[in-house]
């Protein structure tokens, strides 16, 4: 009988300590892949400078997103400004770097110039994830689209069971 007490509490033991182990490592990845949790050498403000010192303030775009890879470490971590009858422009959020793709958008939503009016998606991004029950939930991507005439910020959070979509109004 003691040894199957003995046998019981080495197992306990075992499950605990790799349970303790299996959560630092989520929560690892989770300050690693989590938009709100991350500090990048351009905020969106910069970045969207940037993007009007190559173009005007009066540039029609069709969205913004930015993109944390979750998977690929040689993904840049970019904002994507897609900007109407011109090729979409990225900026390394990390290093600053631009790169221009060769697809154009076609649907003009709102300019540069209106970017520059709206909330830091960051700070956003961290409000959203003090709401969030999961200590495992995280943003890896939001954009910035125009719904029923309004700007707003679409997050996507993801926890273990799935993701969701939080938007909420971009203007201040």
């Amino acid at each position: 009988m003691k040894k199957i007490g003995l046998v019981i509490g080495l197992v306990a033991v075992v499950m605990l300590g790799t349970g303790c182990g299996l959560k630092d490592n989520l929560e690892e990845n989770n300050k690693k892949y989590d938009v709100a949790q991350q500090s990048y050498d351009m905020n969106f403000a910069e970045a969207t400078d940037k993007v009007i010192e190559q173009y005007s303030p009066e540039t029609p775009v069709e969205k913004v997103a930015f993109d944390l890879p979750e998977n690929d470490e040689s993904s840049q971590i970019s904002y994507i400004y897609h900007l109407v009858g011109e090729p979409t422009f990225m900026i390394n959020a990390k290093n600053s770097e631009i790169t221009e793709k060769t697809d154009k958008s076609s649907q003009a939503n709102f300019t540069l110039a209106d970017i520059k009016t709206l909330k830091d998606p960051q700070e956003e991004a961290k409000k959203i994830m003090a709401e969030q029950k999961s200590p495992f939930a995280r943003i890896l991507n939001w954009t910035l689209v125009k719904k029923n005439e309004k700007l707003m910020f679409d997050f996507e959070v993801k926890t273990f069971s799935g993701s969701k979509h939080i938007e909420i109004d971009a203007k201040e």
